[in-house]
């Protein structure tokens, strides 16, 4: 298997390691806050309080262990409108109980949860 990485606009080609492509990227970026909100909601429609319409953001990087190996990290910002700061970070934690993509990828990469209620 053959993976590609795109690096300070040089092609690298790194055989039988992870690697995150830059199509992978997108993805993470785009589709994994919109599955979060999704979880999101479906949190604040069951616990019937009202906020105003919230929003999730994905910052994605790639780093590297000491030991050499890749590891892929995740910052979601969710931001929960309408409501106290507290109330929001316990939607936020229950969201991400429930969400696919946060209980396909525990333990797999890190994931860091920042809450906001502006």
């Amino acid at each position: 298997m053959v993976f590609w990485i795109w690096k300070l606009g040089h092609q690298k080609r790194w055989e039988e390691k992870m690697m995150i492509t830059p199509i992978q990227r997108c993805y993470l970026q785009r589709v994994l806050p919109r599955v979060f909100d999704s979880a999101l909601s479906l949190v604040i429609n069951t616990s019937e309080k009202e906020t105003g319409k919230t929003s999730v953001e994905a910052k994605v990087s790639l780093g590297q262990t000491e030991s050499g190996n890749y590891l892929l990290g995740v910052e979601l910002l969710v931001n929960i409108p309408g409501i106290p700061i507290k109330e929001a970070q316990e939607l936020m934690e229950k969201a991400n109980e429930i969400c696919p993509y946060s209980i396909a990828t525990s333990n797999n990469i890190e994931v860091k949860l920042a809450i906001s209620n502006s």
